[in-house]
């Protein structure tokens, strides 16, 4: 059995060494921008999933709600580059940063908001889950 590939991931995956050259001259370091590659690709794919306008809501407000717990740079890098949609050089040039220190700090705040959200959510934000019924 063959899976289909939307058009856009297949362009994604095939490109992907080329991608992550250019990432890669970017940030200075290759698992950095092997991180930032995978959340794109990531990102890209789950746009292209047809998701539950309501359960879609409520993720982010479980999101929003347990990022507001992080350190306050950290919480900023996420609501400026994932929720604001900036670009890391943008948002690097606004904080007086360079790319790769910004680019650094948005991978740590995604790794802050992971291990918050498995304290907070338990194996459901571990392992996917969107019935976000936890009350936090």
């Amino acid at each position: 059995m063959e899976i289909e590939v939307p058009v856009l991931s297949s362009a994604l995956l095939d490109n992907h060494r080329r991608f992550l050259r250019f990432v890669e001259s970017r940030v200075g370091d290759r698992a950095l921008a092997e991180d930032i590659l995978q959340d794109a690709f990531v990102r890209e794919l789950e746009r292209e999933r047809d998701r539950d306008a309501d359960t879609d809501r409520e993720i982010c407000a479980c999101v929003t709600r347990v990022a507001g717990t992080l350190k306050p740079e950290y919480a900023d890098a996420l609501q400026q580059i994932e929720i604001g949609g900036a670009s890391l050089k943008a948002y690097a040039a606004e904080r007086g940063l360079t790319p790769g220190n910004a680019g650094v700090r948005v991978h740590r705040a995604r790794q802050a908001l992971k291990a918050r959200l498995t304290e907070s959510c338990g194996l459901c934000a571990e392992h996917g889950c969107v019935d976000c019924t936890c009350g936090s």
